[in-house]
């Protein structure tokens, strides 16, 4: 029984491969460009402003974190366009 093989396996109907872009990675990038940018960037320096509102503060200062926060919001504005932009994109190929 040692040298015994088994019989080989009949072969039935493939599998659908799922492609690298799948639905799941399009949400990602939708919700990832806006949390991301808005929770990483922009609520800390608005916070920090909030927080230091009573306090003096350079203008230097005061404008390299108003520009950290206007950015943030730019790049969270510009991923999330850039992500709706290809899900359309693809929706509208079918």
């Amino acid at each position: 029984m040692a040298g015994r093989r088994l019989p080989a396996r009949a072969a039935g109907p493939a599998r659908p491969q799922v492609r690298a872009d799948s639905g799941a990675r399009r949400g990602q990038a939708f919700v990832g460009s806006l949390l991301a940018m808005t929770s990483c960037v922009t609520v800390p320096a608005l916070c920090y402003l909030a927080i230091r509102a009573g306090e003096p503060m350079r203008p230097a200062e005061r404008a390299g974190v108003q520009a950290v926060a206007a950015l943030g919001v730019a790049l969270a504005v510009a991923g999330t366009a850039d992500a709706v932009l290809q899900i359309s994109g693809e929706l509208g190929a079918r």
